[in-house]
């Protein structure tokens, strides 16, 4: 009976460290499977991609291992595990000095002291290491790449040549391949970025040299106009008296020549407009005009509306 516990113990585990080998290695025989139908090549680590990402899931220094690299829409892309984590990263073709990083609301990740939050890009905040750089990169192409990102696109970079995406833990295989369409709208968009060595322009015709700065021209000195001191004019001198003049005022009652007094009202004054006229009607007095009783000339001659009938005056009653 002994015996048989300890045969059936000794199965038990041969039987527990197999399933823990063939479940460790099934990522990778899963990786590399799909490595091998899509054109991939696969190695277990690659030491040369460790000195090329240094930010975001590769900051902090884990091995990057289990990598796939290919070709992807004209993109260098690869696939591989920075630790426990799955990173998609695509070439964007130019090296650029400025990093910019983008996280998914919720995400909490250490942040190096040099980046600096520029923007807010759908659900993602844009952090770079040039704010004025980041701000003009995020644009409409920019926002629609991230809208495209799969859910467990929690994070995505850009340094050196390269952009990269983290997909999260413990995905499934092919999970990542959501991500390659809009990463590789983000490696084009990382053109604008400032190359680290930009080229002069070359173009395949002449083109005529440019000329130097003009020399700026001297500045005119202005001397300053001297202001004209009028002549005083010949006017008399007004001789101010001593004492001034009393003038006359209301402010006091004064009496100004010799006056009677009288009854307030008492005068004898005749009434205005009542009466018999002193003087006749004088037709030749211009200072009323008077009503002419006949028609308008313009309606005949002057013989013609002398000789009409005058209509009569209308009145008052």
């Amino acid at each position: 009976m002994a015996y048989l516990i300890i045969c059936l113990a000794i199965v038990l585990l041969i039987a527990g460290v197999w399933l823990w080998v063939s479940d460790s290695s099934a990522p990778n025989r899963g990786r590399k499977s799909w490595a091998e139908a899509n054109g991939f090549s696969y190695v277990k680590q690659d030491t040369s991609l460790v000195d090329e990402w240094q930010r975001g899931a590769a900051a902090t220094g884990s091995a990057i291992t289990n990598v796939a690299t290919g070709n992807w829409g004209g993109h260098e892309t690869v696939v591989a595990d920075v630790g426990p984590t799955t990173v998609v990263a695509m070439s964007t073709g130019a090296v650029s000095d400025v990093v910019v990083d983008m996280r998914r609301d919720g995400f909490d990740a250490a942040s190096s002291e040099d980046l600096v939050e520029v923007a807010k890009a759908g659900d993602f905040a844009v952090f770079g290491t040039d704010a004025g750089v980041a701000q003009r990169f995020v644009d409409k192409r920019v926002r629609d790449a991230l809208d495209l990102l799969p859910a467990t696109v929690v994070a995505v970079w850009f340094e050196s040549e390269w952009v990269l995406a983290e997909v999260g833990e413990g995905v499934q295989l092919g999970e990542w391949e959501a991500a390659f369409e809009p990463l590789a709208r983000l490696a084009d968009a990382a053109r604008t970025l400032p190359p680290a060595n930009p080229q002069p322009l070359a173009v395949p015709f002449p083109t005529r040299d440019i000329p130097d700065a003009p020399e700026p021209e001297p500045k005119l000195v202005v001397a300053p106009v001297e202001a004209e001191v009028e002549e005083p004019l010949n006017t008399p001198k007004v001789q101010r008296p001593e004492e001034p003049l009393a003038l006359p005022t209301r402010t006091t009652g004064a009496v100004r020549g010799p006056a009677q007094e009288h009854a307030l009202g008492g005068d004898q004054v005749s009434a205005i407009a009542d009466g018999i006229a002193e003087t006749a009607h004088n037709p030749s007095d211009l200072t009323r005009a008077r009503r002419t009783m006949a028609p308008p000339s313009i309606f005949g001659s002057t013989e013609n509306a002398t000789e009409m009938p005058s209509p009569k005056e209308p009145t008052d009653e």
